[in-house]
């Protein structure tokens, strides 16, 4: 182990920090009772110290339970304290570890690889070696699983500033276009620039994707955005006027009542004449009763609907009337109104003039 004065306790430590949970503890307290360095020789060494080094096999047993219990969370926290304290490989690899488990892929890789930045002592032993060896492996495994991002930001104007920011991250200028390696998951993308409109999306990337996004810029100010056309102003017609519903429903009506009288009265007329040829005269005899109580019915239809007709028109023509009086009138109160009216026996007009 780095910095102890005993070589064989640079084995017992790397055999504690590096084996199963079970193993670990047997071989551990084995080894450290047989091997333990005098207090003289620990004072003078500038390494960790006893307490360090106790503390440091505490946490890493620690680590291991959590992280075979699925408490990832409290596994790093404990792993992340040996390896402070440490600095081995065997320490190191299993924060990277961690961190992959977790899905912090970008973490994870940067920890694996600094595992080659920890100087290598002439006698390491082979645990620490070994150690080194998987870090290299797993760091392959974890690059490959690292999504890739490309965003690609439009309609600025040339030699506009633009800021992409991802996550809280502001991306140099430089590297804006090319892909961008972040976590799998969720991302919060923005761009910034002046005289435009702040654009921000929220993306989602799966392990080992490659995905593009595009963001339009729209300009800030409506100065420098195409304005819609105005609606076309409605210019009154100046030789017409608008009818209240009441004068088309009169028309109607009368139309209907007109049709309705001039059927029923043709009918009429030509029961009468043919009565007046079977009677020979004005008189009737009893048994063609029936066929004058049908003509008489027929006769007061015809006359309803010529009535009705009547009425109908002239409801029609008052509605003509208020429409042209509406159109002239500013106010309100002083325009006409019409309204139909019917009563038993009778119809008729109402209105304010």
């Amino acid at each position: 182990m780095m910095g102890l004065p005993l070589r064989s306790q640079v084995a017992v430590d790397s055999i504690i920090l590096s084996c199963g949970r079970i193993i670990c503890g047997v071989v551990a307290l084995a080894l450290t009772l047989g091997t333990a360095p005098s207090l003289a020789e620990a004072q003078s060494d500038a390494g960790p110290t006893l307490a360090d080094k106790e503390t440091a096999r505490q946490a890493f047993y620690e680590g291991q339970d959590a992280f075979n219990a699925g408490d990832i969370r409290a596994a790093l926290k404990a792993f992340r304290a040996a390896d402070a304290i440490m600095g081995l490989p065997s320490t190191r690899i299993e924060v990277g570890r961690t961190l992959m488990q977790m899905g912090r892929l970008l973490e994870s890789a940067e920890k694996l690889a600094s595992v080659d930045l920890i100087p290598a002592e002439a006698d390491e032993n082979d645990v620490q070696r070994d150690a080194r060896a998987e870090a290299h492996t797993l760091l392959g495994r974890v690059r490959a699983r690292i999504p890739t991002l490309l965003v690609t930001v439009r309609g600025a104007a040339p030699g506009t500033e633009v800021k992409l920011i991802i996550d809280g991250d502001a991306i140099p200028a430089g590297a804006m276009d090319f892909p961008r390696k972040v976590d799998p998951g969720a991302h919060v993308l923005r761009v910034e620039a002046a005289g435009y409109r702040e654009v921000a999306r929220k993306i989602t990337v799966a392990e080992r994707e490659q995905k593009e996004v595009r963001l339009d810029l729209v300009a800030a100010s409506r100065g420098a955005l195409p304005e819609p056309a105005p609606p076309a102003p409605v210019e009154p017609d100046e030789g017409g006027f608008e009818m209240p519903v009441w004068g088309w429903v009169g028309f109607g009506v009368g139309a209907a009542g007109l049709v309705v009288g001039g059927v029923t009265g043709a009918l009429t007329l030509a029961e009468v004449g043919d009565l007046e040829d079977d009677c020979g005269g004005t008189v009737c005899p009893p048994t063609d009763q029936a066929r004058i109580d049908d003509a008489t019915t027929v006769a007061h239809v015809s006359t309803a609907g010529f009535v009705l007709g009547g009425v109908g028109v002239a409801v029609g023509v008052a509605g003509i009337i208020a429409g042209f009086m509406a159109d002239d009138a500013p106010d309100p109160e002083a325009r006409m109104t019409v309204q139909p009216w019917v009563g038993p026996g009778l119809l008729g007009l109402t209105g304010r003039f």
